[in-house]
């Protein structure tokens, strides 16, 4: 009885001091707001936060803009979350809050101990940063696994991409090099997400666009790679792959300081008929690019 006490003493003092530790150190803030909490998911976003603080080893707090505060608050929520935060993570949308929070950091001599980093969308244009760090999603290697997706799910039907608002030519070449890769041989076709498909036989759909419900509900039995922030569970069966590229979704990597970011990728395997193909698709999310494709 009394080495059972003492265990469990030990035991309490190491929870105890592993508490105290993980709540000592400086968070990390992810700036979201009311839109993005309602397409992720609030439960769902909060989730991803728990198990984000368990990663970091570290408290990982939501800096929420409201609508009625808008973009002008970003870089008061921050404040309001953490006052030495270990970082402070923005969408690119509130690209110019994120500059002032730099500045203000600055100023307040704590840019040593708190970095400020801007999500940038991965267009290859870049963005002007101005005192804030920017980080890049490779959206190159993600369209080549989605390439490489396509390639599995299509079989001998064709492959379209639906793209939002300006598909660079790079991107194209590099979603083709993916489906080559995959060992798919045909040419795939491209299109605005607000075009109609002339094909019949589409044996895969990418939408690397924003999730348009229409599009989705048109292509519901066709095999899909999405891009998107959406809940995979709450997507149309004929959605396989999905690619989130949002702030919590990265976050573990720009805080451990990997690069380049890539997008998380999820495997719907329930909806994946043969075996074959759910390792393929497995192995495909995890592909590396091969250095002659490098931008």
């Amino acid at each position: 009885m009394k080495k059972r006490r003492v265990s469990l003493a030990v035991l309490l003092v190491v929870l105890g001091g592993a508490g105290l530790f993980f709540l000592a150190r400086p968070p990390v803030v992810i700036v979201v707001d009311d839109a993005f909490l309602e397409l992720y998911g609030k439960e769902r976003a909060n989730t991803r936060r728990y198990m984000l603080s368990l990663s970091l080893i570290r408290w990982v707090k939501f800096a929420v803009v409201s609508e009625e505060d808008g973009r002008d608050a970003a870089e008061f929520v921050v404040g309001a979350a953490a006052k030495e935060p270990f970082l402070a993570l923005f969408p690119e949308r509130y690209l110019e809050g994120a500059d002032r929070y730099a500045a203000a950091v600055g100023k307040a001599g704590l840019a040593d101990k708190t970095r400020t980093v801007v999500l940038d969308s991965g267009s290859g244009e870049g963005v002007n940063i101005g005192r804030a760090e920017s980080v890049r999603i490779d959206r190159e290697t993600d369209l080549y696994r989605a390439g490489m997706c396509a390639a599995i799910l299509a079989k001998d039907g064709s492959v379209v991409v639906y793209y939002q608002d300006n598909l660079p030519h790079g991107y194209r070449d590099v979603f083709t090099e993916g489906l080559i890769a995959g060992g798919y041989t045909k040419t795939p076709f491209f299109y605005h997400y607000n075009e109609t498909a002339s094909q019949t036989n589409i044996g895969c759909a990418v939408l690397f666009s924003a999730a348009n419900a229409a599009l989705l509900a048109e292509k519901r039995d066709v095999p899909m790679v999405l891009f998107s922030w959406l809940d995979p569970d709450y997507t149309p069966n004929g959605v396989t792959v999905v690619f989130d590229d949002s702030l919590l979704a990265v976050a573990d990597q720009v805080a451990k300081n990997i690069a380049p970011l890539t997008a998380q990728t999820r495997v719907l395997t329930k909806r994946v008929r043969v075996e074959s193909d759910r390792k393929a698709l497995q192995t495909a999310v995890q592909a590396k690019r091969p250095l002659t494709l490098a931008p």
